[in-house]
């Protein structure tokens, strides 16, 4: 790699104007790349299409999961084109089996799901790099933007969907038989399509709206891969002085030109004597030293490059072009930002509006509001579903040996008086010991807390521990009852 060929203006950049840097080269080269990927990536995606069709979904998850593949292809030819070393077809058909094979593992696996692909892949498929070195020359570079890499593609992705929806609109208007598509019916056949992985489409239709996504996917894909090389180069100038090497190695150059010829030495010596200046002007010229520090700061080698504001807005003036893409990709920039935030407020919202009730304060409602516990740990526990009499139904079940239900009715009796007569602020979430810290609490009900403390314990042992109480616990229970004519009923 000889930098002394490259075409690009080498200075340290700001990210995004590196990511330019790369657009502009893709823009430069844009027919050969075109040409390059239309010959080696397409005739691939048609094959899977035939093998596969009619599976879309297993057909578009493969497309996806090669994008790292069909990558190398346009930086192949950028990385060469920016050194004046474009590869001509032969070049290419003889490199594309190995672009497609090498480490294609690692690509597809280990990398895939990296979020700065597109600029630190030209590290192994440039430097060649792996392992450890490739992990710390990775970490140098992305040192300066690694952050703007990561915006780049959530930009390169909305393109995508964008162009595909942009050129199904056009077919729909080029067929004024076929309405057009909403975004409704858009995502309602995206949702389908996920989830069946067939559509309700005619083969015809389904076979455009595929053409639309490989063509959205060409162009955002290549303009990706430029953009990541873009950041690639300005980080290598900016880490190994690109710049500097080469405006010495220009210097060194013209100093050999200058000593190649043997004339050259003779004739400047010649010329220097004939326009000596004489005496006095030789005096006029130490009393001017500033006039003179003047004229050789203006060689061109004197230039100083700065990165102020006030050298952008001339260099911007210089190249009008500039100044149009920056701005577009800054304002589609700040757009995604906007719809991302906008998006997350709106989903919280909604989040907090589904769970209002979490919100509701306790303290704000009245007793009334609060004792509407129909159901507890799965039991009715309303009047109108206990016995008038609760001691003689549960002494009676008791008799026939259905312990559990004999218990139960108490249980169940207790939890009734404890929120229709002590109003007690038990919800149908609570559990043993939840009602048991409310009665607790509640001063209607410490005459009965003890009754309720002991009842609550042995129905946890049966409920739960399968013990059951003895004949004296349960005959002291039924003894002891002392809600008696408390227990409303409807």
């Amino acid at each position: 790699m000889d930098i002394e060929q490259i075409s690009a203006e080498l200075r340290p950049r700001r990210p995004w104007e590196a990511i330019d840097l790369g657009i502009s080269l893709c823009r430069r080269h844009l027919g050969k790349v075109l040409l390059l990927w239309s010959l080696s990536v397409l005739p691939i995606i048609a094959l899977f299409s035939v093998l596969l069709w009619p599976n879309y979904l297993l057909l578009c998850i493969l497309i996806w999961w090669l994008k790292p593949l069909f990558d190398r292809i346009p930086l192949f030819y950028l990385s060469r084109a920016l050194f004046g070393s474009a590869p001509t077809l032969r070049e290419f058909f003889r490199a594309l089996p190995r672009l497609l094979t090498r480490q294609a593992f690692n690509a597809l696996v280990m990398g895939r799901f990296s979020l700065t692909r597109s600029s630190v892949m030209p590290i192994k498929e440039l430097e060649g790099l792996t392992g450890n070195s490739y992990l710390q020359r990775r970490y140098a570079l992305m040192q300066s933007g690694g952050g703007q890499a990561l915006w780049f593609l959530a930009i390169c992705l909305f393109l995508w969907f964008f162009f595909t929806y942009a050129l199904v609109l056009f077919a729909s208007a080029a067929m004024p038989a076929v309405a057009p598509p909403t975004p409704t019916d858009t995502f309602a056949v995206l949702f389908e399509f996920l989830e069946t992985g067939t559509v309700a489409l005619a083969p015809m239709k389904v076979f455009g709206l595929l053409c639309a996504w490989v063509i959205a996917l060409t162009f955002t894909e290549i303009l990706y891969v430029a953009g990541g090389f873009g950041i690639y180069l300005n980080a290598r100038t900016a880490l190994e002085g690109w710049d500097v090497e080469l405006t010495f190695r220009r210097i060194a150059n013209r100093l050999r030109r200058l000593q190649s010829g043997s004339i050259v030495p003779v004739l400047a010596a010649s010329l220097i004597f004939t326009l000596l200046p004489s005496n006095a002007n030789a005096r006029s010229a130490r009393d001017r030293p500033g006039e003179v520090i003047e004229r050789v700061l203006e060689h061109e080698d004197f230039e100083i490059h700065t990165r102020t504001e006030k050298r952008r807005i001339r260099e911007d003036a210089r190249e009008p072009g500039y100044a149009d893409s920056f701005s577009f990709l800054a304002g589609l920039g700040q757009f995604l930002f906007w719809f991302l935030v906008a998006t997350l407020l709106t989903f919280l919202v909604v989040l907090i509006y589904r769970n209002r009730h979490f919100f509701g304060s306790r303290e704000s409602t009245s007793p009334e509001e609060k004792s509407q516990a129909r159901t507890l740990l799965g039991m009715p526990i309303t009047a109108e579903s206990l016995p008038e009499d609760i001691v003689s139904a549960a002494r009676q079940a008791w008799n026939e040996n259905r312990k559990k239900e004999a218990l139960s009715l108490l249980y169940r009796g207790a939890l009734s008086w404890l929120v229709e007569s002590a109003h007690s602020p038990i919800r149908e979430s609570d559990t043993e010991i939840d009602c048991l810290a409310h009665a607790r609490s509640n001063p209607a009900a410490q005459g009965y807390f003890r009754y309720i403390e002991m009842l609550t314990g042995i129905w946890v042992e049966l409920a739960y521990g399968h013990l059951e109480p003895d004949q004296d616990t349960m005959e002291q229970l039924l003894q002891h009852w002392p809600f008696k004519g408390e227990v409303p009923h409807g």
